[in-house]
Parts: structure tokens; C-alpha cells; sequence
């Protein structure tokens, strides 16, 4: 599995080669898988409303009706000139980290006949994106975190971009703050206030490789590859502080999502992993579940 995504009572999992997986999480010590919608490679989901919009590696964009979570079922698709591998819906469009393609935009107005508004290729490999505002922060591999502007969707453009040290993966937005997730060099902070001159706040070098980030009131989730969950108190964003880790068995904790007092981690190798975060400094892991299919 390489991310999760919390919708009401539901767990939508992106699972690679096993599709998107659909659990009820009501009971978060108990979650109850409902079904699964195969035949596609799934990196990455966003829901909104009564859609899953799922980046597929090789296909693009997929649309999947989830008004009956149990029945999930194919409205539209797009398929994309790269590797998508990050998504990220806003309003009535779906932003695309779609590899060395960069970010594509499209218009979903339409879920069953989605349509391409504009793209912007990207210096790096587009893995991971956020939007916030008129901007899209794209973690863009070796080339850091692009910062774009897609005010007018038809003609995104550069606002300015920040170099890490390593290789961007994953990105969350939080007040004036990008958290990116770097796999070389763990957590960067970095100053957005004015997104056309970021600058760096501070990093906090995990012990694995980040994958993905999750803020959350004053802590930064960090899925660190085969380190597992990290938790950083970013109380002050200036001085981040390890507050503790959880290991998965797994060694690849890739995709995190935090949702109320449970954090959902995806496991490259071994699935979902909920995790109760309601003390910070002791999580506890009140579920595993192995869903068919999770591993590529």
C-alpha cells in the first residue's frame, strides 16, 4: 500500500497492482474491508464527494464512483503523458504529480469526461503535491519543491522553487509552512509566506527515508521507509523535535494520513497500519491489516 485516505467512516488505500482498496473504519481497533476496485495501478487518492480520484501509474487519472462504497465503480478517466504518481482535488479540477511530465491539470467538472486545462513540466520528477490557495507545491525528486501558480488553471507558472538537499517525495501545507519529506534528508520546513521567495525554516534529518508527511495541530507525521513513523513536535517550526517513532514490520512505511487521534499508515510491503496517536509521545498500534494485493 502506498497511501490512505480517510473520508467520513471510510479508508480508501492506493495499493499498486491491488487497485484501491475500501475499508469501514467506524471502529478504528476493527476496520472492515468492504471491497476493492482492481485492474488499475494505484499510487495515490484523494476523495471528494461521491469520487475517488486515484493516480495510476501508467493510466493517469482514474475516476471511481464511491457513493455505495461497497459497489465502487468506474466513472471517468484521463490518461496522462507521464507517471502519475500524487494527486491532489480542488474545487473542479484534479492536480496530477505526474512524474517528468510535472503537474497536470484537469478539469473534472465532468467526472465521466474529464479534460486537460493546462500543465506545467516541472524541472524533476513529479512525485507529490499539495494545493493551497492559487498555489500547487509539487515535490519535484532531485529538484526540490516547485511552487507554481494556478490561479488562471489554462497557464500555470513558476513562482519560485527551494532546492533540498535530497530528493523530494511528499509535501504538506500548514499555515505558512511547506513540510516536505525528503528521501535523502528527512523532514524540511520551509518558509512559504511569500511563495515567490521561500526559504528554508529549519530539517530534522529522519533515520530512514521520508516518504510522505502529515501536520497535525503542532506535530509533523513522517512515514521514514523501513525507520517507520516518525513524530516531530513542530510546535516551533524553527526548532522541530523528535517525539517519538513507531516501526512498522513491514520496512516501508510510504504514505501517511492523519485523521482525529489515528494516524493510517500505508506499508509498501505490508499494508495499513492505524496507529493511535492521542499521546504523541507513545503511540500505540491498535490495527494491522494486510489487504490482498498490497504489494507491487
Amino acid at each position: 500500500m502506498t497511501s490512505t485516505f480517510v473520508s467520513g467512516t471510510y479508508l480508501y488505500g492506493a495499493c499498486n497492482t491491488g487497485g484501491l482498496k475500501i475499508f469501514a473504519v467506524s471502529n478504528p481497533f476493527s476496520p472492515v474491508y468492504k471491497n476493492s476496485y482492481g485492474g488499475i495501478c494505484a499510487s495515490d487518492v484523494y476523495v471528494s464527494g461521491s469520487y475517488a480520484y486515484v493516480a495510476d501509474w501508467f493510466c493517469g487519472l482514474q475516476i471511481i464512483n464511491i457513493s455505495n462504497p461497497a459497489i465502487p465503480t468506474l466513472t471517468g478517466t484521463y490518461e496522462t503523458s507521464g507517471t502519475a504518481s500524487g494527486i491532489y482535488v480542488s474545487g473542479a479540477y484534479a492536480y496530477v504529480a505526474d512524474g517528468s511530465a510535472g503537474l497536470q491539470i484537469i478539469d473534472i467538472s465532468n467526472p465521466a469526461a474529464p479534460t486537460l486545462a493546462g500543465t506545467y513540466e516541472t524541472s524533476g520528477n513529479a512525485y507529490g503535491i499539495y494545493v493551497s490557495g492559487a498555489y500547487a507545491y509539487v515535490a519535484d525528486g532531485n529538484a526540490g519543491l516547485h511552487i507554481i501558480n494556478i490561479s488562471n488553471p489554462a497557464a500555470p507558472t513558476l513562482a519560485n522553487t527551494y532546492d533540498t538537499s535530497g530528493e523530494a517525495f511528499g509535501v504538506y501545507i500548514a499555515d505558512a509552512y511547506a513540510y516536505v519529506a525528503d528521501l535523502d534528508a528527512g523532514l524540511h520546513i520551509i518558509d512559504i509566506s511569500n511563495p515567490a521567495a521561500p526559504t528554508l525554516a529549519s530539517t530534522y534529518d529522519t533515520s530512514g527515508g521520508a516518504y510522505g508527511v502529515s501536520i497535525s495541530g503542532a506535530y509533523a507525521y513522517v512515514a521514514d521507509g523501513y525507520a517507520g513513523l516518525h513524530i516531530i513536535d513542530i510546535s516551533n517550526p524553527i526548532t522541530p523535535i523528535l517525539v517519538s517513532t513507531f516501526d512498522t514490520i513491514g520496512a516501508g512505511a510510504f504514505g501517511i494520513y492523519v485523521s482525529g487521534v489515528y494516524a493510517y499508515v500505508a506499508d509498501w510491503n505490508t499494508g495499513l497500519y492505524i496507529i493511535d496517536i492521542s499521546n504523541p509521545a507513545a503511540p500505540i498500534r491498535k490495527r494491522y491489516h494486510h489487504p490482498v494485493g498490497a504489494v507491487l
